[in-house]
């Protein structure tokens, strides 16, 4: 079972690779790949970088919220959460919302 689990997860990734290699989308091998690695206990971590690479979207379309709502979020005291960062760094925001 995890055997066929493992080369399942092989397949994709080898699909994900030909992908981005030419260039193309890789949004549903991806998805497959995340499901047949769900059991396994594995973690992995995708950069925006990458995840815009993969999709053909931007990273911030992901998140679900605007740069807007991230600069002002504000923790259970009141107080801005990311203290220090410009609106205008749009990179640093999204850096520190995801450290």
């Amino acid at each position: 079972m995890i055997n066929k689990r493992l080369i399942d997860a092989n397949k994709s990734i080898e699909k994900i690779r030909e992908l981005r290699a030419a260039g193309e989308p890789a949004r549903d091998e991806i998805a497959e790949l995340a499901e047949s690695i769900a059991g396994f206990n594995i973690e992995f971590g995708i950069t925006p970088r990458e995840f815009e690479r993969a999709t053909g979207k931007p990273f911030a379309d992901a998140i679900g919220l605007s740069q807007d709502e991230i600069f002002n979020m504000v923790d259970a005291s009141g107080q801005r959460v990311y203290k220090g960062i410009d609106y205008d760094d749009r990179r640093g925001l999204l850096q520190a919302f995801f450290d």
